[in-house]
């Protein structure tokens, strides 16, 4: 969420990567899209927030695939995407995200799985759950039905492509959309019957 400027150089100067590329992977990329200006020092919308305090996490901010990280095999990665409030289901695999780890129900901190060997890298990959190491590639995974599959799939191509060719500013689709949500979950409040 926060890469400053000076960090995406030095990357850029110790990668292969020229800084245009490494931004990308940034939830800065968002800018445009999903949002207009992107907030990296507080809450933004349809980004998952991480609850961060010293360094730990006390929301479920980053969501995962099981399947995706059981295909990476020995290189697991966490997608940028995995970040978003509505990205509920795998596009690739067809079933529902998951925001913690089954066996002790911590939140996903792979960065925590060096601590008591800060001098040097873990060698845990970082799809294994930095409390009590089990491997979420091997969580239970959930099908999702097609319809909320092809749902999904809707929203990350307007998120790409823009919501249709008269309307291709994908951020102000978003906008209603958070908006409608907010006064169907305004009417299902508690007091509600």
């Amino acid at each position: 969420k926060l890469a400053p400027e000076k960090l995406i150089k030095i990357l850029s100067n110790k990668t292969p990567y020229n800084c245009e590329t490494i931004e990308k992977t940034t939830l800065k990329s968002y800018d445009g899209s999903l949002f207009l200006k992107h907030n990296a020092y507080g809450n933004q919308k349809w980004i998952l927030p991480l609850g961060i305090f010293h360094r730990k996490r006390n929301r479920y901010g980053l969501v995962f695939c099981p399947k995706c990280l059981k295909k990476d095999k020995t290189e697991p990665y966490f997608r940028k995407h995995w970040r978003l409030s509505f990205s509920t289901i795998c596009t690739t695999c067809g079933v529902f995200m998951q925001d913690k780890c089954p066996q002790c129900k911590m939140p996903v901190i792979f960065f925590r799985n060096d601590l008591g060997n800060k001098n040097k890298l873990s060698e845990t990959p970082i799809s294994y759950c930095y409390n009590c190491s089990f491997n979420l590639a091997y969580s239970k995974i959930r099908k999702a039905p097609k319809i909320s599959l092809r749902e999904q799939q809707k929203l990350f191509q307007i998120l790409q492509y823009g919501f249709n060719k008269h309307n291709f500013y994908p951020h102000q689709y978003f906008n209603v959309l958070r908006q409608l949500l907010k006064v169907l979950l305004a009417d299902e409040g508690p007091n509600k019957k």
